[in-house]
């Protein structure tokens, strides 16, 4: 079968095709006009999305800690009173990601605040950065060096 028409709008090449079709939504129903040897058949077909289904696929949107391209934990009780620090969320990995890609951060950075909100537990740091738009500041320490550190990034 060779696709000639949709909608009674005449199909001339693929790119027209993909047009016609990118314009609908999983769940349309569309006459399809084909040339089978010669002959030219009509169909009504509903048209599915990649799931084979007719619900609307929306873009899963990333995980914030995905975008960031990093791994966190909590930091034990220990490491906080040794440090003098009320709470903080430990970089364990940094992977592709904007932390790797737009700063100098170092695997074992630990997280005390984002956007001049403490943290205390992973959590706190997707609860901050979830939808969050524009650019961010976290704030924290290096067990193995003196001072805060600030890394400044946009999402």
């Amino acid at each position: 079968d060779v696709i000639i028409a949709i909608d009674d709008k005449k199909v001339n090449n693929s790119s027209e095709l993909i047009g016609i079709v990118g314009s609908k939504r999983p769940g349309d129903e569309v006459n399809l006009t084909v040339d089978r040897y010669g002959k030219e058949i009509k169909f009504k077909v509903v048209l599915k999305n990649l799931k084979g289904n007719t619900g609307v696929i929306k873009k899963e949107r990333k995980d914030v800690v995905e975008v960031l391209g990093i791994e966190l934990e909590d930091v034990g009780e220990k490491v906080l009173k040794r440090l003098d620090l009320d709470g903080g969320v430990r970089v364990t990995k940094i992977k592709s990601g904007k932390i790797g890609s737009h700063t100098d951060m170092r695997e074992g950075f630990i997280i005390t605040k984002v956007d001049n909100q403490v943290v205390s537990k992973k959590e706190d740091v997707i609860s901050i950065l979830t939808n969050r738009k524009g650019g961010i500041l976290i704030e924290g320490v290096y067990e193995d060096s003196p001072g805060n550190y600030y890394y400044g990034l946009g999402l």
